[in-house]
């Protein structure tokens, strides 16, 4: 272990795009899994490798740019977390266009505006969302294909299989069409597009570029060290910046492995599975964990036991001796037996929840930040943990306080590399959240004298469904 001095930060990465780290790590852990998931019901969990990733991005990103001319254009994502979502978002990172991931629970009305204000020219979609794609696509003329996920039926009008693409590029990589690896990557230039919750008519499109995203790789990584053998497990929805980039892109980028959690009933059985170290959570669900793993306690009548073992493992491990894996070993066996990490974003959480984490040996992290910042402006360093705050800004980034009041509280306001290009299509909205490069938030906190955030409140009444 390096001694680290207390807020000493690591070395962190600087990567300019999310190319750079695509091409770095399926080169160098081309034969590590990257990815595992159960596409089999009744199967085992079957383990991808970056090696295979590497080709069928390159592959489908060929097919879209070449053989169905769809270079440049905004193609929108939508499905469960799988396999070929992740090979979608990088394909069109890495040169395709701008790739728009969307809600999957939108109602048929809500995906039609989706996909007509975003002016897509694409839907890529996964097989449990076939029907509405349907519905949907006599309202979409403009749409030029509707490319289902897992099926290689070749063009049948407006309707493809995106393996059928992915065959079309391997067939013109064979001969020698390097061309989607040598597309440059403008770093500034607008790549993602999020609607943010609320009704369509009132939703914003964030607009990221390539920087925004690379920069929350160069983000995280002074403040938290992760190995090649960790595992992420991957719980929440991809079309949030909080999945798609600290549960995909950021793993993808130091060489980890993700674990697919096959649905909210399966979490206990997947992490058995798969042994996860990391897990990236909202409150709401570390806070269930917390609550099924307290009930089981209490049910064996070892509450009392479990109480003094805490008082006594946080007193040996003052004093630098840490026995907290061994003595909540059943705990951890419940986990998959492995977990070291538990981030949790999104929205407060109830201190004592994120104590009692701390207090079994698990290491409790805490992020901040909103599409907007695509998304990490602030986190815990894991080598300086404070539970209850939000984190701190991270290096890329600064956050200050507008107009504080005498508790030092105020708008929370940021700058920095992770703050997006603006809202699509809607200056007004823009000015309205810029003042002089900094983003307002619209969240109400203050920082403590080592630069700590805490979030107290929210100054616009926000209502996400």
């Amino acid at each position: 272990k390096s001694q680290k001095l207390r807020g000493e930060n690591y070395e962190g990465t600087n990567y300019q795009t999310v190319k750079e780290f695509f091409e770095r790590s399926t080169t160098i852990y081309k034969d590590r899994t990257f990815i595992l998931e159960k596409f089999n019901r009744k199967g085992s969990f079957e383990e991808i490798t970056y090696g295979r990733f590497r080709d069928d991005v390159i592959h489908l990103g060929t097919g879209l740019t070449k053989a169905f001319q769809l270079k440049d254009e905004k193609i929108l994502i939508l499905g469960e977390t799988t396999y070929e979502w992740y090979v979608s978002y990088a394909a069109m990172l890495c040169g395709v266009g701008i790739a728009v991931p969307t809600d999957k629970e939108l109602p048929e009305n809500e995906l039609e505006n989706i996909i007509k204000r975003s002016g897509a020219a694409a839907v890529i979609y996964s097989p449990r969302k076939k029907d509405l794609i349907k519905k949907v696509s006599n309202r979409c003329p403009s749409v030029k294909f509707f490319i289902e996920m897992y099926s290689d039926e070749g063009i049948d009008g407006r309707f493809v299989g995106l393996d059928f693409i992915k065959a079309e590029g391997e067939v013109l990589v064979q001969y020698g069409d390097h061309s989607f690896m040598e597309i440059e990557i403008d770093p500034e230039a607008f790549a993602v597009l999020l609607f943010t919750s609320g009704t369509t008519s009132q939703s914003k499109g964030v607009m990221l570029c390539n920087r925004n995203l690379a920069y929350n790789i160069n983000a995280v990584t002074p403040y938290v060290k992760l190995h090649l053998d960790d595992r992420l497990f991957s719980v929440l929805p991809l079309h949030h910046t909080y999945e798609s980039t600290i549960g995909f892109l950021y793993p993808m980028a130091m060489g980890c492995s993700i674990a697919v959690c096959q649905g909210l009933k399966h979490i206990v059985n997947d992490m058995k599975e798969t042994q996860p170290t990391a897990l990236i959570a909202v409150p709401l669900l570390i806070e269930t964990l917390y609550k099924k793993i307290n009930q089981t306690i209490e049910k064996s009548g070892k509450a009392g036991l479990v109480k003094s073992m805490i008082h006594v493992s946080n007193a040996l491990k003052s004093v630098g001796v840490d026995i907290k894996r061994k003595v909540f070993k059943d705990i951890f066996e419940s986990l998959g037996g492995r977990l070291r990490i538990i981030v949790s974003a999104a929205a407060p959480i109830e201190p004592a929840v994120g104590h009692w984490v701390e207090d079994i040996g698990i290491m409790f992290l805490q992020g901040y930040g909103l599409t907007e910042t695509a998304p990490i402006a602030a986190l815990t360093p894991d080598f300086d943990r404070r539970v209850g705050s939000a984190g701190k800004a991270v290096v890329c980034d600064q956050i200050k306080i507008k107009d504080p009041n005498e508790n030092g509280e105020g708008e929370v306001l940021i700058a920095g590399k992770t703050v997006m290009l603006g809202y699509y299509k809607n200056p007004e909205e823009t000015d309205r959240v810029m003042e002089d490069g900094w983003f307002n938030s619209g969240d109400i906190g203050y920082l403590d004298e080592d630069g700590f955030l805490y979030i107290t409140g929210r100054s616009k009444n926000v209502i996400v469904t």
